[in-house]
């Protein structure tokens, strides 16, 4: 083998040696997370959806402004209250799937958003459940109802014969 080869591969040994502690050596790009929402601003979104509790009709108010400040979260969180409706659910989901969260003990807001992220899909999911066993219950109903009505019209047949 030629030198040149051996100090090629001489000069590599230290890389290949070290190779496992390269990722130090190099800046982490995006390591640096910073939560989506900071303590205060959870704080303000709790008491706007704590406001609701005592104010119901004020969600429609809350909602415009959060709309207008493009407050994503609040946004989120008014649409998804146990009273909503389907397409109100479905509207909070992208509307959390548009947040980048970190749930994490350093960052108790967005483990909040989190939660209710997974809150929406659960109810949104139980509703559209629901949904499906109305659909087979007045299915099955339906068919009892044809089944009875034709046991009835055999009964009449049978009392009208001699």
């Amino acid at each position: 083998m030629p030198s040149h080869c051996y100090k090629f591969l001489l000069s590599l040994l230290p890389l290949l040696l070290t190779g496992c502690q390269l990722h130090t050596l190099v800046p982490a790009t995006g390591s640096e997370r910073t939560c989506s929402m900071n303590n205060s601003e959870l704080q303000m979104l709790q008491q706007s959806e704590f406001s609701l509790f005592h104010q119901p009709k004020q969600k429609a108010a809350l909602l415009k402004q959060a709309r207008s400040d493009k407050n994503i979260a609040l946004q989120a969180v008014l649409l998804s209250q146990p009273d909503a409706a389907l397409e109100q659910l479905q509207q909070a989901v992208r509307l959390y799937e548009r947040l980048v969260l970190y749930p994490s003990k350093d960052c108790p807001g967005d483990t909040y958003l989190n939660l209710r992220q997974r809150q929406a899909e659960s109810m949104q999911q139980l509703i559209l459940e629901r949904q499906t066993l109305q659909q087979q219950h007045q299915e099955m109903q339906a068919k009892i109802n044809a089944l009875t009505e034709l046991e009835n019209e055999l009964t009449r047949e049978r009392e009208s014969q001699p």
